[in-house]
């Protein structure tokens, strides 16, 4: 009999695998818990419900694009310098202030005649959060505007939305973007 002295190392080997592999599961469970998935609120829905009906709402829109349109008066507006690289058209930005904001709407026919629907809902949100949305249900129509006065102390982006619907269940919106100035 020969007396060898060979060692093996797989059962080393493998141990050694399978801490790597459990280091590396908790790392990935740490950092996805450590930045949360925010959900998009377009249209004044859920992501799920949006995709679920898109074809509706498109069809709700261009009906309602067909004969009315939404217009936000008296805000300040601020331009945005042409970037040559941007694949989309530059739109003016609202500007916010640090506090209570008001924000009018009109909502026109085609021949200029104000429309008072039967439910608005205003909401003013950030692009890529719900946390710190303001939200005004059932605006009142006085004067031929929608007023919709939010308190804003957070700064950054954001984007005014709003919901109208008029009686022969047409739905439109509109969404303009804002910023507050830190």
């Amino acid at each position: 009999m020969s007396n060898s002295k060979e060692r093996s190392f797989w059962p080393y080997m493998i141990l050694g695998f399978l801490a790597l592999g459990i280091t590396l599961s908790y790392w990935t469970i740490k950092s996805a818990n450590s930045m949360p998935v925010q959900e998009t609120n377009k249209y004044m829905m859920k992501y799920q419900e949006a995709d679920r009906f898109v074809h509706k709402i498109m069809a709700e829109q261009k009906a309602f694009d067909a004969n009315y349109t939404i217009s936000l008066v008296g805000a300040p507006l601020s331009s945005v310098n042409n970037n040559i690289h941007a694949r989309s058209v530059p739109q003016d930005i609202v500007k916010i202030q640090n506090g209570l904001n008001s924000f009018s709407y009109i909502v026109l026919d085609k021949s200029n005649n104000s429309v008072e629907a039967k439910d608005v809902t205003f909401v003013l949100t950030q692009p890529h959060s719900r946390r710190h949305d303001s939200k005004a249900s059932s605006l009142e129509f006085k004067d031929g505007k929608y007023v919709a006065s939010v308190n804003v102390g957070t700064a950054g982006r954001y984007t005014l939305q709003l919901r109208v619907a008029i009686e022969n269940n047409v739905v439109g919106f509109s969404e303009i973007p804002a910023y507050l100035e830190p």
